[in-house]
C-alpha cells in the first residue's frame, strides 16, 4: 500500500513539471555550483551579474580625465619639503612664498671717483670727529634738533677746525661769534638750522651753561682733548628726491701717528683711504695704524657746488650702530 502511494505522488510531480512547459533538461547539472559557498570569513560575495560587470570594468582601459583649462605650473624643487596646511573648510592650501621689495629704482649702490671718495669722507668725518668714543656726536636729526645741540656741535667743530675763530674774555671763558656758528650749522645742516637767539639767552650743554650777549656766545675754556677719529664711506645710494645714504665706518688713528704726523690732528692722507684701503690698513701689523670702531648711517641732501662743480651735502639725519 505504500509503495502504491509513492508511485501516485510521483506521478502526480511529474504531469505537474511538464504542464508548466518546464523540462528536465532546464535544470542545472550541479545545482550545487549555481550557489557559491559563503566565505569562512563573513566577507560578502557579488551576485552574479555585479560581478560579471566588475571583470568587464577591469578589462576596459582606463580613461584619461578631461585636463583643465588652465594649467597651474609646478612649483620649482627648492631642495625642502614644503609643509601645506589645511584651511577651515577642509581645503588643502600652500603657504605663500615670502615677497621681497626691491630697492627703489635709483637707490643702487653708485660708484664714487676717487675725488668723491675724499670729498664724502672729509664731509662724515666734521661729525665723527666729535664722536668722543662714543660719548659724542651719536645721533641727529634735522626735524628734531635743539638749538643746544646745534650750537654744541658749531663749537667743538670750530675749536678743532678753526682756533684762530676763538676770542677770550680775559678771564676764563671762550668766546666765539654767532656769525662763525651760524656759518658751521649753514654749511654742514643747511641754513634753515641757523640760531636767533636773544641777549641773555643760555643753553646748557656738556656739563656747562652758555651764554648769549651782544653776538658772542660763552663757553668755559678747556684745552687738552684729542680727536683722533674720522670717517671712511662704505656704500652710496643716490635716490630721486636729491638725498643721498652713506653708509661709513668711524676709525681712530693711533695717538702716536696722531701727534707725530698730524700734530694733534687727522694727516690729511686719511682721508683718502678706500673702504678696501682701510680695512687692510686696520689688521696691518702688531699695532696698526688705524682702528675700525663702530658703523653708522648718514641721509644727506646733496647738490653740485657752482664753484667747483663737485658734490656737497648737507646733513638731514645721522646715527651709529648699536654699539652694544
Amino acid at each position: 500500500m505504500k509503495r502504491i502511494c509513492f508511485l501516485v505522488l510521483s506521478l502526480l510531480f511529474l504531469l505537474s513539471a511538464c504542464s508548466s512547459g518546464g523540462t528536465l533538461r532546464d535544470l542545472p547539472k550541479d545545482t550545487a555550483a549555481a550557489v557559491p559557498e559563503s566565505s569562512s570569513q563573513g566577507t560578502q560575495t557579488q551576485d552574479a551579474p555585479a560581478a560579471a560587470q566588475t571583470q568587464a570594468e577591469a578589462q576596459a582601459p582606463a580613461q584619461k580625465p578631461e585636463e583643465s583649462a588652465v594649467q597651474t605650473p609646478a612649483a620649482p624643487d627648492s631642495g625642502k619639503e614644503t609643509e601645506q596646511e589645511e584651511n577651515h573648510d577642509g581645503l588643502i592650501t600652500l603657504p605663500q612664498q615670502p615677497v621681497i621689495a626691491p630697492d627703489p629704482p635709483s637707490g643702487d649702490d653708485d660708484a664714487l671717483t676717487a675725488q668723491e671718495q675724499r670729498d664724502a669722507n672729509i664731509f662724515l668725518s666734521n661729525f665723527s670727529e666729535q664722536w668722543l668714543g662714543g660719548w659724542g656726536f651719536v645721533f641727529f636729526d634735522a626735524d628734531d634738533a635743539t638749538d643746544a645741540e646745534l650750537l654744541e656741535f658749531a663749537y667743538l667743530w670750530t675749536r678743532i677746525n678753526n682756533r684762530s675763530a676763538l676770542g677770550s674774555d680775559g678771564y676764563s671763558q671762550y668766546t666765539v661769534s654767532l656769525e662763525q656758528i651760524n656759518s658751521v650749522i649753514t654749511r654742514y645742516m643747511g641754513s634753515a638750522l641757523a640760531l636767533h637767539p636773544e641777549n641773555g639767552a643760555a643753553y646748557s650743554m656738556s656739563g656747562q651753561v652758555v651764554s648769549y650777549w651782544d653776538g658772542l656766545f660763552y663757553f668755559i675754556a678747556a684745552d687738552g682733548e684729542s680727536y683722533p677719529w674720522f670717517s671712511v664711506v662704505d656704500e652710496v645710494r643716490d635716490y630721486e628726491n636729491d638725498e643721498t645714504v652713506l653708509r661709513f665706518t668711524i676709525y681712530e688713528l693711533s695717538m702716536r701717528l696722531y701727534f707725530e704726523e698730524g700734530n694733534g690732528s687727522i694727516p690729511g692722507k686719511y682721508y683718502d683711504l678706500t673702504p678696501e684701503e682701510a680695512s687692510r690698513l686696520s689688521l696691518a701689523g702688531d699695532t696698526p695704524a688705524i682702528t675700525a670702531c663702530i658703523t653708522g648711517t648718514a641721509v644727506c641732501k646733496r647738490s653740485v657746488s657752482p664753484d667747483t662743480g663737485r658734490r656737497t651735502y648737507t646733513l638731514v639725519r645721522y646715527t651709529v650702530d648699536n654699539m652694544g
